[in-house]
Formats: C-alpha cells, structure tokens, sequence
C-alpha cells in the first residue's frame, strides 16, 4: 500500500485538541496527527524531501535526480533542504518509527518547511 503526506510541517502543540506534528495539507486541512496516520507494525520503505518553498517537480523521483546532479556538481539544481530514502522495507513501531528512525523527531527540526513524503507498505 502506498500513503503520501505532502503538505507544511505544523506543530500543533498550541492547539486543542490534539498536539504534536500535523502536515497542513495543500488544501488547507489538518489530517490525523502524523504519529497516528503513519502505519506502524509492519515494514515500509520511507522516501521524503523537506523543501523552504514547497515548490516540487513532478515525482520525487526528479528530486532524488535533483539532489544527485547538485552533489555531483553538474548542475545549479533546485536545493531541497533534505533528501533520503529509507528502502529495504524497515519495521516500524509506534510513534513512527521506521528501522530505527524517528521520523516525529526528524519533522519537529523542520516545522513551517514542506514535506512530500512516500511510504510504501508490506504486511508481515
């Protein structure tokens, strides 16, 4: 199963009800809280790109192609603030934790920047 989260990285510890990281979707609206929508108990492969604009190509695939041309010097690139990709199909736990990865602390270092992230799921 494939689940995207794309949208402006919030932390809604202010707000009631509910506190913790929120992605503002595009429209404007609040899903579930990021810790809650993120699948847990099975493996994922996690890819994601944090952005000061939110201005994306078509796939994330033309960012991981971005960012790779930049490292390599062969281009003047759009700058992503980061890049990675979690593969093989890590276990997660609660609170997203994806193969030793905490995903909820690597968002609270990035609120008010744009995530466009990718979990592809398999169940055990």
């Amino acid at each position: 199963m494939k689940i995207e989260f794309k949208g402006v990285i919030i932390n809604r510890s202010s707000y009631v009800p509910g506190s913790g990281i929120y992605i503002l979707s595009e429209d404007g609206t609040f899903d579930e809280a990021f810790a809650y929508a993120f699948p847990s108990n099975c493996y994922a492969s996690v890819r994601y790109a944090i952005s000061k604009t939110g201005e994306w190509p078509e796939t994330l695939d033309e960012v991981a192609a971005d960012t790779i041309a930049i490292l390599e010097g062969k281009t003047k690139a759009e700058y992503y603030d980061r890049y990675s990709d979690l593969t093989g199909y890590l276990w997660t736990t609660e609170e997203a934790v994806v193969g030793g990865h905490n995903l909820i602390s690597l968002l609270s270092q990035n609120v008010g920047k744009y995530l466009w992230m990718e979990v592809l799921t398999r169940s055990v």
